[in-house]
C-alpha cells in the first residue's frame, strides 16, 4: 500500500462542483474486480502457540549443531560470499526432537532458507520443562550463515561461527 501524497501548495484553481462517477455493481461488475491479495506468509493458525515452561529448551550439543549448520550452508553461496540470517520457528517435542519447523523471517535467499530448515530439523535439544514435566514447545531459532572475508583470511583470523540461538517465538 502506498503512503498518501504529501500536500503541496499550488497555484492551480480547483472548482467546487466536482462530480464522481456512479459506483454501483451495474457499472462495476464483480467479474472485473482485481484478484484478492496473495495469502500472508504466515497464517494465524500456523503461528506457534505458547506453552508455559519453567526451564527453556536448549541445544543439546552446540558443537554438533554448528557442524550441521556449516554442512548445510550451500557451497555455491559460500563461494559467492552470500550469507544471511534466517529465523526458524521449531516445535520441539517432549524428547527434544524437532517435530516441525517453518520460516518465521527469511533472509531473502530461498537456498539459505531451505538450508536453515534442514539444519534445524537435524538439531537435537534438551526438552523444555514445566516444573518437573517435559513439555512440547515452540521456539524461535535464528540461523546465521556467514563467510570469511578475503581480508580476514589474509590476516589469519578464524572463520566466524555460524550463529545459532534459541528464543521463545516473538
Amino acid at each position: 500500500m502506498q503512503r498518501p501524497a504529501v500536500p503541496v501548495v499550488t497555484e492551480r484553481l480547483v472548482y467546487e462542483d466536482v462530480t464522481f462517477a456512479p459506483t454501483t455493481f451495474e457499472h462495476n461488475p464483480v467479474e472485473s474486480l482485481p484478484a484478492p491479495p496473495a495469502e500472508a506468509a504466515v497464517r494465524l493458525e500456523d503461528a506457534p502457540v505458547f506453552t508455559p515452561f519453567t526451564v527453556a529448551p536448549r541445544i543439546k550439543d552446540r558443537q554438533r549443531a554448528h557442524e550441521i549448520v556449516k554442512d548445510k550452508y550451500p557451497r555455491i553461496l559460500q563461494d559467492a560470499g552470500i550469507g544471511g540470517t534466517v529465523v526458524v520457528w521449531a516445535l520441539i517435542d517432549e524428547e527434544g526432537a524437532v517435530q516441525k519447523c517453518q520460516i518465521h523471517t527469511t533472509c531473502g535467499n530461498a537456498m539459505l532458507d531451505q538450508a536453515a530448515l534442514s539444519a534445524v530439523m537435524e538439531i537435537t535439544f534438551v526438552p523444555a520443562l514445566n516444573y518437573d514435566k517435559h513439555v512440547p514447545v515452540c521456539v524461535s531459532v535464528p540461523i546465521t550463515f556467514g563467510v570469511k572475508s578475503a581480508t580476514a583470511k589474509r590476516a589469519g583470523l578464524h572463520e566466524p561461527p555460524h550463529g545459532l540461538g534459541v528464543n521463545p517465538p516473538s
